[in-house]
């Protein structure tokens, strides 16, 4: 029989959990924030570009963290909803900008569920101020591309 050491080691997060749902709604970002990056033309391209590769960076560097917070929990990390399917690399660049803050607005709130989940659920403090301080980016990052669309 399996320690419970073990046992934890080998399991797989449930794929509806907010820390989860986190990684993947994270790594979808990145997904189309790299393909915005490459793919956004017209005038102003250069800070358009530029733009979306600081959000790239941001997204695949938070992956990472996410996936290894994860593990830390006692859990392989996995991607399970991950599709490009909603990467419209034909949008002008004022539309893309409108698609990626719906899509950062809806992380946003999944990340808060998270927070919540590893407070209530987890009891992981550390947990809880990585996704706070992912917020406050989030946010920030939010605030810059609704300021692009207006």
């Amino acid at each position: 029989m399996k320690n419970f050491k073990q046992f934890m080691l080998t399991e797989q997060m449930d794929s509806e959990s907010p820390c989860q749902e986190l990684l993947d709604s994270v790594f979808n970002l990145y997904m189309k924030f790299q393909n915005y990056h490459w793919n956004v033309q017209g005038q102003s391209f250069a800070e358009y570009h530029e733009f979306f590769g600081d959000l790239y960076e941001f997204a695949y560097n938070n992956v990472d963290k996410i996936a290894e917070q994860i593990r830390t929990l006692g859990y392989k990390a996995n991607l399970f909803d991950v599709g490009t399917e909603s990467i419209n690399s034909e949008l002008n660049s004022i539309g893309m900008m409108l698609d990626i803050v719906q899509d950062m607005k809806r992380t946003r709130e999944i990340a808060t569920m998270a927070a919540e989940y590893a407070e209530s659920e987890l009891q992981n403090r550390g947990l809880v101020n990585y996704i706070e301080g992912f917020i406050d980016e989030m946010s920030k990052h939010i605030w810059m591309a609704e300021s692009y669309t207006k």
